[in-house]
């Protein structure tokens, strides 16, 4: 029950909160991702997912839970950035000072992530979670498309709703690539550890995999706080 609550209330959120562009979920240009994921109409989706996959003996609960869900869903799906930092031929460049000619297709050098803080911080804040990816344009196709997938696993092994899938390079092309998703310590969020899944594709192909961000929640009068992250 605690997955399929968490799950339908993401979806429930991410159409009620995020606007289309180009196959991407992203803000307007005058709304902020706090301010989009608090709306009124993201609290009354939420609502009434809770209410329609709720038992009554669990309703409390799992209100709470779908809650805390679905505004990290959004908040994720909202707050994706990415910036390219080195154009296709500077990457080509780089990489026949020490190759002789260019892979086929294009091809990953380089996907590494860190997370931001990594010490202790209070309920209401956030960790960024930044990623540095570097694709090689290929000598038969130099146009790629690369995704970045988050999810958010708890303690019990339990993904916190529906994955994030993101376009780190809408114009198709090859490079160096800088991302980053936030993820905000909710008040609602239940005590334990927290692992941040990501996942890179090129053209729809699982090309790299992270798992070794962890944050520890705790509950310290009744309230969340983020003992520590690593």
């Amino acid at each position: 029950m605690k997955i399929r609550v968490i799950t339908l209330a993401v979806i429930y959120v991410l159409t009620a909160c995020t606007t289309t562009g180009g196959g991407n979920v992203t803000t307007s240009s005058s709304d902020s991702p706090e301010q989009v994921c608090n709306s009124a109409l993201t609290s009354f989706f939420l609502g009434l997912g809770c209410a329609l996959v709720s038992s009554d003996k669990n309703r409390v609960r799992n209100g709470l839970l779908c809650a805390s869900a679905g505004y990290l869903g959004c908040m994720l799906a909202n707050s994706y950035k990415a910036e390219q930092v080195k154009t296709a031929k500077e990457v080509e460049n780089d990489y026949m000072r020490q190759q002789r000619k260019l892979p086929d297709r294009a091809t990953l050098a380089s996907y590494t992530t860190n997370q931001n803080p990594g010490g202790a911080v209070s309920k209401g804040q956030k960790i960024e979670v930044n990623s540095n990816i570097v694709v090689i344009p290929g000598r038969n196709s130099s146009s790629v498309k690369i995704e970045e997938e988050v999810a958010l696993v708890d303690s019990a092994g339990d993904q916190w709703g529906k994955s994030v899938r993101k376009q780190a390079n809408p114009n198709g092309d090859a490079g160096q690539f800088r991302t980053s998703f936030s993820i905000p310590v909710h008040d609602s969020m239940s005590q334990g550890e927290y692992t941040v899944r990501k996942t890179l594709y090129l053209n729809g192909v699982k090309a790299s995999s992270d798992d070794k961000s962890h944050f520890q929640v705790v509950l310290v009068d009744g309230a969340p706080l983020l003992a520590s992250a690593r």
